[in-house]
């Protein structure tokens, strides 16, 4: 029931909306993942909140959203701003996704039913709006500061965010874990889900168990 936030929100601020919801819920410490364009909010919030962020999970992100000389794994201007010029109507027929989910693509009535999610979500203003922040996004200087265990995936055949951003991601934050799987799909929920899951399934298992052992608890073996 919250309103929509205004773009001028910044990241810090966004970190700590989910720290909000944490206290909300009672979460002490909670694993967090993040996807495409929420993966600097997620970054940002173990870079800030070390003692809230048991793991971090970072699936098809970035650390910038756009290129830069010391930074070519990003989005080129000259495809942000065609992407942007097309924007309204592809957010309301939900097609101007079609390179994100590539196996999915000729499925018309998976596009209508996007084109509808997009329209209940936010209006084509917002979503440029919200366009243009991922703009500013730049997490470089956060990375160094991530201490909880990470694991960063990506799909080797991504179209939307190349996989050199994932292995940046991993060669900047200590101690992360690559996991590149087959695949274009730029979202989790397309295509090969289990090779997905499996990665995430053991990471959760692992650092469960570690931080049971650290408390004195005896590790229990989860049921399938």
């Amino acid at each position: 029931m919250s309103d929509p936030a205004p773009p001028s929100v910044t990241l810090d601020e966004r970190a700590d909306d989910i720290r909000a919801v944490l206290d909300d819920v009672g979460s002490a410490r909670a694993v967090v993942f993040g996807s495409c364009g929420s993966g600097p909010t997620a970054i940002a919030l173990a870079a800030r909140a070390l003692d809230r962020v048991r793991g971090l999970i970072l699936f098809g992100t970035f650390a910038r959203m756009l290129a830069a000389p010391d930074y070519p794994a990003g989005w080129s201007e000259a495809f942000f701003a065609q992407y942007k010029a097309g924007l309204e109507q592809a957010w309301a027929t939900g097609r101007g996704i079609r390179r994100s989910v590539p196996t999915a693509g000729d499925d018309e009535t998976l596009m209508e039913w996007l084109g509808r999610l997009l329209r209940l979500s936010a209006t084509p203003a917002t979503a440029r709006a919200i366009l243009d922040f991922g703009a500013t996004l730049d997490v470089r200087d956060h990375l160094g500061r991530v201490s909880a265990p990470t694991l960063v995936l990506h799909r080797r055949d991504d179209q939307w965010v190349h996989p050199d951003n994932g292995r940046f991601l991993a060669a900047h934050i200590a101690g992360a874990r690559l996991v590149e799987v087959d695949g274009a799909d730029h979202w989790p929920w397309f295509g090969d889900t289990a090779s997905i899951l499996r990665p995430v399934d053991s990471f959760l298992r692992e650092i469960t168990g570690r931080a049971a052992a650290a408390e004195g608890f005896p590790r229990v073996a989860a049921r399938r």
